[in-house]
Order: C-alpha cells, then structure tokens, then sequence
C-alpha cells in the first residue's frame, strides 16, 4: 500500500546535516511512490538568504521539486518554539535592566 499524501517537518541539527536528511526522506518518498509531498519550509527559502537556516530549505525544495513527486510548500515566518525561546531572552533581558 502506497501513501497519498506524506508531511514533512524539517530535520534538527547543525547547518548543512539537515540537507542530506531532508534529500534522503525526499528520494525515499518518490521511490515508494508517495503521491503527493507537504514540506514544511520557511517565508524567503533561498539561495542567498541571510537567514542560513532558510538556504537549507531552499535545497530541500529543490531536491522535491527535483524529484517528480508533487508537492506543496508551508511556507511559516516564524517557527513556534523559535518564538517561545525568543520571548523567554526578552523577558529575561528585560528583568535584568530593571534590577
């Protein structure tokens, strides 16, 4: 039985790692014949992006696209616990000023 429809969220771990990981799980997913692919990227995946994490994703996007599965891209601005961890430097930055 084939999958019609496979999400991805992308892999953890140190720039460049998540790549290879994402391009494995991507290729596996058109050998077994998975119809159609969601990938959960980021707003301004690209080549050249400052943001070095989003660079990454813009591999993995072209890997899919590469790979003749269809697919969808989620394009998120912000990732949840990025937020959480965010706020929780603000916060603490914030405390400490008014000590």
């Amino acid at each position: 039985m084939t999958a019609s429809l496979i999400a991805v969220i992308g892999a953890t771990g140190r720039l460049g790692g998540r790549v290879a990981r994402h391009m494995t799980f991507a290729d596996a997913t058109a050998a077994a014949g998975v119809e159609h692919l969601a990938y959960v990227s980021f707003y301004g995946a690209a080549p050249d992006s400052t943001f070095m994490l989003a660079r990454d994703h813009y591999a993995t996007e072209q890997d899919i696209r590469a790979s003749g599965v269809s697919f969808t891209f989620l394009r998120y601005s912000r990732y949840s616990d990025f937020m959480t961890a965010m706020a929780r430097t603000v916060v603490r930055a914030s405390t400490r000023s008014l000590t």
